[in-house]
C-alpha cells in the first residue's frame, strides 16, 4: 500500500516554512494548503525533510489557523495522539 508522503520545506534557521504534499495517485507535489487538504493523522503517511512530530504539528497548527470545525476537530485529534 503506497502512502501519503509529506515534505518539509525549511527556513535557514531550520523551521518549517511550508509543507509539500504528494498522494500515492498523483505525478508531483503541491504545497499543503488548509482549504483544499485535510490532515488525518490516523492516516498511513510518510514524512521527509525534518521530525514527523514537527511535520504533523505544523499541519495541524495550519488547519487550525485556517479556521472551521474540521480544523479544529483534527487539532485535536492530533494533540491527543501526541499524548498532549
Amino acid at each position: 500500500m503506497r502512502k501519503l508522503l509529506y515534505i518539509a520545506e525549511t527556513d535557514g534557521e531550520g523551521h518549517i516554512a511550508c509543507v509539500w504534499l504528494h498522494r500515492p495517485a498523483a505525478r508531483s507535489v503541491s504545497v499543503f494548503d488548509p482549504s483544499r487538504h485535510l490532515f488525518d493523522p490516523n492516516v498511513p503517511a510518510d514524512f521527509s525533510g525534518a521530525h514527523p512530530m514537527a511535520i504533523m504539528s505544523w499541519l495541524a497548527a495550519a488547519q487550525f489557523v485556517s479556521g472551521g470545525p474540521a480544523a479544529l476537530s483534527e487539532s485535536r485529534t492530533a494533540l491527543t495522539a501526541s499524548g498532549r
